[in-house]
C-alpha cells in the first residue's frame, strides 16, 4: 500500500478484486494527504470523487470517506453535508465533492474552494469511453503551487480485457 500512498504520478490506476483493500487505502490516503498539505504547506487541495451515477455515492464512496475520517480519528476536522454531498475540511475550506458522470454538465462546472488537484474514480470500468474519461480528466486544471500535483486515481475490479482501461493503462 506504500506504493499507492507515495505515488505522485499523473495517473494512479488501482485494480483488484472485491475486498482487496484498494478503496480503503485510497480514501485514507486522500484524507492523510489533505491533512499533510494543510499542516506543512497551509494549502489543502480539494478532491472530486466520481462514479458513473451520482446516486450510487450515498451507499459507497460517501461512507468510505467517513470510514477513513473515523479510522484516522479526525472527525473534528471535517464537516459533512448531504445536499450537496460533500465533506469540508474545516480549517482550510477544502472540499471532497461527489459527482456522477450521468450528466456531463455536473462535472464541467465543478467549483471548489481550494485547488481541485485530485480526482478519484470509483468503479472506473463504468466510465463508458475514453473520450468521457478525457472530459472528466480536464476538470483538474489551473496553476497550483510546486508542492502540489495533479492526479487522477482510478479504482476498479478487472472484468474484461476488451475495456478501454486495459488498452490505455496496461497495454503500453
Amino acid at each position: 500500500h506504500d506504493d499507492i500512498i507515495n505515488c505522485r504520478k499523473r495517473y494512479l490506476v488501482c485494480k483488484g478484486s472485491r475486498g482487496s483493500g484498494k478503496t480503503t487505502t485510497v480514501f485514507r490516503m486522500i484524507i492523510m494527504r489533505m491533512l499533510w498539505y494543510w499542516n506543512v504547506h497551509k494549502i489543502c487541495p480539494s478532491v472530486l470523487v466520481m462514479r458513473q451515477w451520482a446516486c450510487t455515492h450515498n451507499n459507497s464512496t460517501f461512507i468510505e470517506v467517513q470510514k477513513a475520517i473515523d479510522a484516522l480519528n479526525v472527525n473534528h476536522l471535517f464537516k459533512k453535508t448531504k445536499s450537496p454531498m460533500m465533506y469540508i475540511h474545516i480549517p482550510s475550506g477544502a472540499q471532497i465533492i461527489f459527482k456522477g458522470m450521468d450528466d456531463a454538465m455536473k462535472i464541467t462546472g465543478v467549483n471548489a474552494n481550494t485547488p481541485l488537484t485530485w480526482i478519484v474514480c470509483e468503479e472506473s470500468f463504468e466510465i463508458k469511453s475514453e473520450d468521457e474519461f478525457d472530459r472528466l480528466n480536464m476538470s483538474i486544471r489551473g496553476i497550483i503551487p510546486d508542492c502540489l500535483f495533479y492526479q487522477t486515481i482510478m479504482m476498479f475490479n478487472p472484468w474484461s480485457d476488451k475495456h478501454w482501461l486495459k488498452k490505455r493503462f496496461f497495454d503500453t
